[in-house]
């Protein structure tokens, strides 16, 4: 028995329909653990620089972890791997919900899909046994649509589904993978290449247990575990007004870009979206993933939609389709995100393309001519809506943005005027207030990636002392700050192997018992470390034999200049000093940006 992990694999090939159980290879587990880690490992396996983000020959990888499953609380969550269409190399998304789970019930950690299916397969996982079946009356229905109708269809009403909607068959190079209704794998256009092997949805379902190493230990670490995490203040504001309460704590250290990123005051707008608003206006319930105590999503009405239930937005959404476009109504950022829910779109990189046109618009590098007519004055919220449409069905405009930012400002002429980190939008993160968020930016193996390193958690004191994590300057430029962000970075590519939610702060200590207790290991805080820097290592070697180069390692135009107004205004990093220092601690050569021989031999990559 394999403790910690179901032990066996599902391979698919959708152009043949066959299906095949393939062992876990434990002593890979062990030393990529779970999750992007081990995705990323098997992808490697797979791919060569020439291998196209569509070629039915490049695999998308679902993959679990060991904590998935299990009791322990915001462990939730699973990993979507593959070459990514946006940004060509390794792509990785992260949903919450309970279809991880319900993915180790059936019997499975993960799931290997290669292939070209006749549009649109499904693939059924339950009790254990898998099948594909031919569903092409599934077309163009969206992602929520998918979910209740199959479950209806198969008669398993509590069987989980993934599914992609017209945004994904349509190769929006965003596209999402949505499962238990409003949550998200969105990022790197996962959704995309689902649809690109004419797979429409993944239904699972099953009744098996994660085993567990020392049954006892573990439920007296996990009893430690929930008091740590229920007396944790961040974990209770976070109960009470979700992510969206960051509006108003970040915008006081000038985190919350407005305007495409050229405007850091946004005191003025805070009130109207915010958590209390959210809350007092339009608030039913609390919405949980699997054995989360925390509750961080929300379950709200919309009257001026006339929508009596969606699903609420987190702080990425609600700033993204507001602040970023220049508006502070909540009503229509919140309803922009319900449509990108339901077409199946990642919500930070669709508000971005939005937001780039609309920076655009107002800078008089489009008219209304190049832009279907519609007014994209900052705060004309309702354009931005429509443009949200016209991206999910590729219509008009809506077909140059389903390409991304980068793409988008090729084609127009203005490269530099587009905000993304190797192809990858800019979330709503500001690196000038906090330094240290310049470097997991330009260094992030995925682009521009705030939950790589949650440098804007660190400077505010959520720190991690046991991994010398620790609060510092929030503009400190210096190598112990490129450290600290390098061991900010291991440590959630551990996390995010495991696979355990951000939000979940448990200790480290806290965390390695858990693990053994799960796994039977002996592992201590340092192999924590150890293995979230060979798993970030890793994706960054793979990224360099994908095609990346130092030059890739950097941040745009806009964020590399100051800002006017707001509490950051004035400071811009000098990311070129910085990556000097963190090429220097990471053991990288300083010229070409790549893991030197003797990292990659220290960590067992090589």
């Amino acid at each position: 028995m394999h403790y910690g992990y179901m032990g066996r694999l599902l391979f698919v090939d959708l152009s043949s329909g066959r299906l095949e159980d393939i062992p876990l290879d434990m002593d890979m587990a062990r030393r990529f653990v779970g999750g992007s880690g081990l995705g990323a490992r098997l992808l490697a396996d797979y791919l060569t620089p020439d291998t196209d983000p569509f070629d039915p020959a490049a695999p998308l990888i679902f993959m679990t972890g060991p904590f998935v499953g299990t009791p322990i609380p915001a462990a939730g969550r699973y990993s979507v791997v593959a070459r990514s269409p946006l940004t060509t190399f390794v792509g990785e998304a992260n949903s919450g919900g309970f279809w991880g789970p319900e993915l180790r019930f059936a019997g499975y950690d993960g799931i290997i899909i290669t292939g070209q299916a006749e549009p649109w397969a499904v693939l059924v996982i339950e009790g254990g046994r898998a099948q594909l079946i031919h569903r092409p009356d599934l077309a163009g229905l969206d992602t929520y649509e998918v979910q209740d109708r199959l479950r209806a269809d198969l008669n398993l009403p509590k069987a989980k589904v993934a599914a992609i909607g017209p945004a994904g068959e349509r190769l929006v190079r965003y596209a999402a993978i949505m499962n238990d209704h409003g949550r998200a794998a969105g990022r790197t256009g996962m959704g995309a290449v689902m649809g690109s092997k004419g797979l429409k949805a993944i239904v699972v379902h099953g009744r098996q247990k994660v085993p567990i190493a020392h049954p006892d230990t573990f439920r007296d670490t996990l009893r430690r575990t929930m008091r740590h995490v229920l007396d944790d203040i961040y974990t209770q504001m976070l109960r009470l007004g979700g992510t969206i309460l960051y509006t108003e704590v970040g915008a006081m250290y000038g985190d919350v870009p407005a305007r495409y990123y050229t405007q850091g005051d946004v005191e003025a707008w805070t009130e109207k979206v915010s958590a209390p608003t959210l809350n007092d206006t339009y608030l039913l319930r609390h919405v949980a993933c699997y054995r989360c105590p925390i509750a961080c999503g929300r379950e709200i009405q919309l009257p001026e939609y006339d929508q009596p239930k969606v699903d609420g937005p987190e702080y990425e959404t609600a700033v993204g389709f507001s602040f970023i476009v220049g508006s502070d109504n909540l009503a229509d950022a919140a309803y922009a995100g319900h449509l990108c829910n339901r077409y199946g779109l990642d919500t930070i990189s669709t508000s971005a393309a939005v937001a780039f046109a609309f920076h655009l618009y107002n800078t008089g590098k489009l008219t209304p001519a190049n832009v279907d007519g519609l007014d994209l004055s900052w705060g004309n919220s309702r354009a931005a809506i429509a443009l949200v449409e016209k991206i999910a069905h590729r219509e008009g405009i809506g077909d140059i943005l389903a390409e991304g930012v980068k793409r988008a400002g090729e084609y127009w002429g203005v490269p530099d005027e587009a905000a993304h980190v190797k192809g990858l939008e800019v979330p709503y993160h500001d690196p000038r207030a906090f330094s240290g968020l310049a470097l997991v930016y330009a260094t992030a193996t995925r682009g521009a990636d705030h939950m790589s390193g949650d440098m804007y958690h660190v400077d505010t004191g959520r720190e991690v002392p046991e991994l010398g994590i620790v609060m510092g300057d929030p503009h400190d430029e210096s190598e112990e700050k490129a450290r600290v962000v390098a061991r900010v970075i291991d440590y959630r590519a551990f996390t995010n192997s495991v696979i355990l939610c951000h939000f979940e702060d448990v200790t480290a200590q806290g965390m390695v018992d858990l693990l053994n207790a799960v796994t039977g290991w002996d592992w201590t805080v340092e192999d924590v470390a150890r293995a979230g820097e060979r798993i970030y290592t890793f994706k960054r070697w793979l990224n360099h034999r994908l095609g990346m180069t130092r030059a890739d390692d950097t941040l745009p135009k806009l964020l590399r200049q100051p800002l006017a107004d707001g509490p950051s205004a004035g400071y811009a990093p000098d990311v070129d000093k910085m990556l000097r220092h963190y090429y220097r601690v990471r053991g990288w050569d300083e010229e070409t940006g790549e893991p030197r021989e003797e990292t990659l031999k220290r960590l067992g990559i090589v």
